[in-house]
């Protein structure tokens, strides 16, 4: 095989996996907007209100770093606003760190002169798909708030 050859090969090898991650990742991103619209919520594939730096303080895990969040579906809870996430964060410390996704939510009170306005944060159950976990904490945190005042 010719070192051109080769190239090409794993450059069209590269390029493949390229777009079929992409592919993936646009599926997912529609189905977090489809729940975000079959809750009545918001939906930004961003970290949008930069709640970064909060949750890596209310992440309940030790030594948790590095707190990325995306995927945000959002919206008005009671006197307050409700925010469902994927929540991306580096476990350990020396050897072995792991990175971990895991879907989260917290509510945070809209009266910001308060002293502590953040609800604690929740946590998705691990071992299921990231859909599953946004669908059990909205069931969890949500659904019963919009039962009770409607």
């Amino acid at each position: 095989m010719s070192p051109s050859f080769f190239f090409l090969l794993t450059l069209a090898i590269t390029v493949g996996a390229l777009v079929v991650q992409a592919i993936a990742s646009r599926a997912l991103r529609c189905r977090f907007a489809a729940l975000a619209e079959e809750w009545k919520m918001h939906y930004c594939p961003d970290d949008r209100f930069q709640l970064a730096d909060r949750v890596a303080e209310m992440l309940p895990l030790p030594g948790a770093a590095r707190v990325e969040v995306s995927d945000l579906i959002y919206g008005n809870d009671a006197d307050g606003y409700r925010y469902l996430f994927c929540a991306s964060f580096t476990l350990g410390v020396l050897c072995g760190k792991k990175r971990r996704t895991q879907v989260a939510t917290f509510r945070e009170s809209r009266d910001r002169d308060q002293g502590d306005t953040a609800s604690p944060l929740i946590l998705g159950e691990e071992g299921r798909t990231l859909v599953e976990q946004y669908r059990n904490l909205y069931q969890r945190t949500v659904s019963h708030i919009a039962n009770r005042e409607t």
